[in-house]
């Protein structure tokens, strides 16, 4: 099926589904990028903090509980 052969009206959906302005830029939305890399930064940190977790959660018993006593000792 090429491109032609879509009916307007679901090109224009799909359009519009995906983007809103995409006919009144000229392919990088200005408007949008603020908005754009602020959700990946906040995707970004939330996974690292997730990572993070999880490397904590990893450790064995010992090394946790020699890392507590070792910094209640030195309290």
């Amino acid at each position: 099926m090429t491109y032609d052969e879509v009916p307007l009206i679901l090109r224009q959906a799909i359009v519009a589904a995906e983007d809103k302005r995409f006919f009144t830029h000229s392919g990088v939305d200005y408007r949008a990028l603020p908005r754009v890399v602020q959700k990946m930064a906040v995707r970004s940190l939330a996974a690292w903090w997730k990572g993070g977790q999880g490397l904590r959660l990893l450790l064995p018993q010992g090394v946790r509980r020699s890392r507590s006593n070792s910094s209640a000792a030195t309290s």
